[in-house]
C-alpha cells in the first residue's frame, strides 16, 4: 500500500517538474535568441551610428565576411550577421513551439452555399451579372483590338456597379450577413470621412470644416453602434482603437509637412503639375493611361491626388497629404486583419508600429504616387479578414476589387494579388477541429473525407469566381492594356535599362539575398529616407514573431498562411528590383508585413514577461 502511494506521489512529482523544466528551457532559449541579436544590432545600428572603426569585432567581420561560398556576391559582406539573425529566429521558434493559446482559434471557412432564391431574384442577379460581364468584355475588346485603345470611365463604372448589384442581390437572401457587411462598410466610410475632416480642419478650411468634423464624428458613433448591434467581430473598443491609431498616423505625418528637407528634388514637380491640371482642365488627360515622368503611374492615380487637394487645399499641404493618406488608411485595415489573425493585443501593436513607421512617414513626405501601392495590400488584407468569416459573395467580390486597384495605381500594387491569393487558397479549405484525432475518429474522418472535399471545392469555386471577377472588373483598363505591361517590364531586371552588365538572373538572386534582411539593413537610401526600415527593438520583435510562426507552423492554417504569404511577398518584391541594389523606395510595401510580425513578437514577449 505504501509502495503504491510512493509510486503515485513520484509520478505526480514528475508531472509537476516536467512543465517547470520545460518552462526553464523556454526561458533559456529566449535568452539565447535575444543574445544572438546582439551582433546584428551592433553591425546594423551601433557601428554606423558611433562610427567605430576596426575594433576586434570589426576585424573579425572583415576577415569572415563570406562564410558561405554560394552567397559570395558583391556588396554583401554581412553574412555572419545574417547567420546570427537566422540562428536567433531558430531559437525563438523553439522557445515558442506549442506555446499554449498562441493565437485565437481559427473559425472554419464558411461554406459558400446557394441560398434559396425566387425566380425574380435569380433573374435580377443574372441580368446584372450579364451587364457586368458585357461591360468588362467591351473594355477588353477596345484595348486589345482597336487601333487607338481608350476606355471610358463611364463604361468602367458601369461594370463595377453591375457587379456590386449582382453580389448584393445574391447576399440579400441572407439578411443577417448582408446587414453585417453594410455595417462594416459604413464604419469604414465613417472612418475615412473623419480622417478627411480632421485634415480639412488642419488645412485651415475654417468653420465649415469644423462642422463637417462634428458631423463625421457623429456618423462614426452611429456606425459603431450599428456595427455593435449587428454583432460583427470588431467591438466598439476596436473601433476607437482604429480611429485613434489612424489619427496618430495623420498627426505624425503632418508634423514635418513643411520641412525644407522635403522640397522638390526631381520628379515631384511632374506629379504636382498633373494633379493641378486635373483639377482645372481634366479633359487634357485620359483617365486610364500612363502619363508621368516614370511611365509607371496612371492618370487615375493622379486623380486621387487631385481629389485630396480639392477637399483640403490646392497647395503643398493637400498634395503631400495625398501621399500620406494611403499609409494612414492602411492603419485601420491592418488593425482589422491583425484582430482576426491574432487578437486585439497584436492588432494594437501591429497598427501602432505601422502608424509610427519612420520609413513610411519619411517616404510619404516626398509626394510620389508610389505610396498608393499600400492600399491594395492593406485594404485587401482587411477585406479578407471580413470575407473569410461569412458566406458572402459581396465580401469576396470586394476583396477582388481591392486587389484589382493595384493595376490602377503604382505598379508594385499588383503584387498584392500574391499574398492575398495565397491566403484565400489556404483558408478556403476546412480545418480539422482536433490536433490529433483518436483511432475512434479515423473511420468517421475517412467516411467524411469525400464530403469535405466536395464542400471545399464548392467553397473554392464560389469564392474564387467572385474574387477573380471583382479584380478583373476593376483592373480591366490596365489588365488588357499591352502597352502598360511593356512599361511595367522596364521596372524589372528582365528589361531594366539601369542594370549595367549584370545578368538578370544573377541580379534577381542577389536582390533576394539582400532583401531577406533589408528590414534591419539597407545599402541604398534615397528620397530622404535614412537608416534601416525599423529600429533595433522592432527588429528583435520581427525575429520573435517570425520564430513563433515557424515553431507553430503545422498547428493552424492561420499561423502558417501569413508566414508563407509574407515571405513570398518579401522575396518577389526583392527579386523584381530593377537596380543593382535593393532600394527602399521599392521595398516600402513590405513594412505592412514587418508590422504584423513585430506585433506578434511583441505580444508573445509581453506574455512571457507577465507569466508567473
Amino acid at each position: 500500500m505504501s509502495s503504491a502511494v510512493s509510486d503515485s506521489s513520484s509520478a505526480g512529482n514528475r508531472l509537476q517538474t516536467t512543465p517547470a523544466l520545460w518552462q526553464a528551457l523556454r526561458v533559456l532559449l529566449g535568452f539565447l535568441a535575444i543574445g544572438c541579436t546582439l551582433l546584428p544590432i551592433y553591425a546594423y545600428y551601433l557601428q554606423p551610428w558611433l562610427e567605430w572603426q576596426w575594433t576586434p569585432l570589426d576585424q573579425w567581420l572583415a576577415a569572415n565576411h563570406c562564410l558561405i561560398e554560394a552567397w559570395c556576391i558583391p556588396q554583401f559582406s554581412q553574412q555572419p550577421v545574417l547567420l546570427m539573425a537566422l540562428i536567433s529566429l531558430l531559437f525563438f521558434a523553439l522557445a515558442f513551439h506549442r506555446h499554449g493559446p498562441l493565437l485565437p482559434w481559427v473559425d472554419s471557412a464558411p461554406l459558400l452555399t446557394y441560398p434559396p432564391h425566387g425566380w425574380r431574384s435569380w433573374l435580377a442577379v443574372a441580368l446584372f451579372g450579364l451587364l457586368a460581364f458585357v461591360a468588362v468584355g467591351l473594355q477588353a475588346y477596345q484595348l486589345l483590338w482597336l487601333a487607338v485603345p481608350a476606355v471610358s470611365p463611364w463604361l468602367w463604372g458601369l461594370g463595377l456597379f453591375s457587379a456590386l448589384a449582382a453580389a448584393l442581390l445574391w447576399d440579400a437572401e441572407e439578411p443577417a450577413v448582408l446587414l453585417r457587411t453594410l455595417a462594416n462598410g459604413l464604419l469604414a466610410l465613417a472612418l475615412a470621412v473623419t480622417v478627411m475632416a480632421v485634415a480639412a480642419v488642419l488645412s485651415g478650411r475654417g468653420p465649415l470644416a469644423w462642422g463637417i468634423l462634428l458631423a463625421a464624428l457623429l456618423f462614426f458613433a452611429v456606425s459603431s453602434f450599428f456595427s455593435y448591434r449587428c454583432r460583427t467581430f470588431l467591438q466598439p473598443l476596436d473601433h476607437l482603437a482604429m480611429l485613434g491609431l489612424t489619427l496618430m498616423a495623420l498627426l505624425l505625418g503632418l508634423r514635418y509637412l513643411w520641412s525644407w528637407r522635403y522640397a522638390f528634388i526631381g520628379d515631384e514637380w511632374g506629379f504636382f503639375e498633373i494633379a493641378t491640371t486635373l483639377i482645372h482642365r481634366p479633359e487634357l488627360y485620359q483617365t486610364f493611361t500612363t502619363h508621368d515622368s516614370n511611365g509607371y503611374h496612371t492618370v487615375f492615380s493622379s486623380y486621387l491626388q487631385a481629389w485630396t487637394m480639392v477637399v483640403t487645399t490646392e497647395d503643398l499641404f493637400g498634395w503631400r497629404l495625398s501621399s500620406l493618406l494611403p499609409m494612414i488608411f492602411s492603419v485601420p485595415a491592418l488593425y482589422a486583419f491583425a484582430r482576426w489573425w491574432a487578437g486585439r493585443t497584436v492588432a494594437w501593436l501591429s497598427a501602432g508600429a505601422l502608424a509610427g513607421s519612420h520609413m513610411l512617414l519619411s517616404f510619404s513626405m516626398v509626394p510620389y504616387n508610389n505610396t498608393q501601392a499600400l492600399l491594395p495590400l492593406s485594404l485587401g488584407l482587411g477585406c479578407f479578414a471580413f470575407a473569410i468569416r461569412r458566406n458572402s459573395r459581396l465580401r469576396f467580390l470586394l476583396v477582388g476589387m481591392v486587389v484589382g486597384l493595384g493595376f490602377l495605381v503604382y505598379g508594385l500594387g499588383r503584387l498584392a494579388a500574391i499574398p492575398i491569393g495565397l491566403l484565400l487558397l489556404l483558408h478556403i479549405w476546412p480545418e480539422s477541429t482536433e490536433d490529433e484525432p483518436t483511432a475512434a475518429h479515423i473511420g468517421e474522418e475517412m467516411a467524411a473525407s469525400h464530403s469535405r472535399l466536395r464542400d471545399a471545392l464548392m467553397r473554392m469555386v464560389g469564392a474564387g469566381l467572385a474574387v477573380i471577377f471583382g479584380a478583373v472588373a476593376v483592373a480591366a483598363p490596365m489588365l488588357f492594356n499591352l502597352q502598360n505591361w511593356q512599361d511595367m517590364m522596364m521596372a524589372t531586371p528582365a528589361e531594366s535599362e539601369v542594370l549595367g552588365q549584370l545578368d538578370p538572373t544573377v541580379q534577381m538572386w542577389r536582390n533576394v539575398v539582400l532583401g531577406a534582411h533589408s528590414f534591419v539593413s539597407n545599402q541604398k537610401f534615397t528620397h530622404f529616407v535614412v537608416g534601416p526600415y525599423v529600429d533595433p527593438l522592432t527588429g528583435l520583435l520581427i525575429l520573435a514573431g517570425m520564430g513563433a510562426l515557424v515553431g507553430n507552423f503545422w498547428r493552424r492554417t492561420r499561423w502558417a498562411s501569413f508566414l508563407l504569404a509574407g515571405w513570398l511577398l518579401i522575396f518577389v518584391t526583392s527579386a523584381l528590383q530593377q537596380y543593382d541594389h535593393v532600394s527602399n523606395t521599392r521595398m516600402f510595401l513590405l513594412v505592412l508585413c514587418y508590422a504584423l510580425f513585430a506585433g506578434l513578437g511583441g505580444t508573445l514577449l509581453l506574455r512571457a514577461l507577465a507569466a508567473p
